[in-house]
């Protein structure tokens, strides 16, 4: 069931970024407006996600490559953003600033992809330096061969 929620948010999402590529972004929209659109996406409403994701998506880019310096990163962090924003729509009070909310979102998704990072690396080097002290069976080499690679 999760599978085919997700498949259908990554969908929703790539049609909005086919779609983007011949449309310029949107004006920029008053408070009542973006209520609007914010309690219809919330209602699940397709159009509003996508009015919002040409509103917002070049300020979370830029946002994000404050934090980032890889461009392609980036991208990915407006992708996971907007993905988030998706799947928590029904938890987003239309009477808060959206804008706040959607930075917040972005910086949160930048910092715990960069623990998730770190923490990859502090494994990935324990399990090496653990390999280069016990390489005593072919199972441990082909590990410690996979990592390094």
């Amino acid at each position: 069931m999760y599978g085919l929620i997700l498949a259908g948010a990554f969908w929703l999402f790539f049609a909005i970024l086919e779609r983007s590529k011949n449309i310029n972004s949107l004006t920029p929209i008053s408070k009542l407006e973006e209520k609007e659109l914010i309690i219809r996406l919330s209602e699940g409403d397709a159009d509003a996600f996508e009015k919002i994701y040409y509103i917002y998506a070049e300020r979370v880019y830029y946002f994000a490559l404050r934090y980032i310096t890889n461009v392609s990163d980036a991208e990915e962090i407006v992708q996971e953003v907007f993905t988030r924003i998706w799947y928590n729509r029904q938890n987003i009070n239309p009477d808060l600033s959206f804008s706040g909310y959607i930075l917040t979102t972005t910086k949160n998704t930048i910092f715990n992809n960069n623990r998730k990072r770190i923490n990859h690396q502090a494994y990935c080097k324990h399990v090496i330096s653990y390999i280069q002290e016990h390489k005593h069976n072919v199972e441990d080499e082909v590990v410690y061969n996979d990592l390094m690679a």
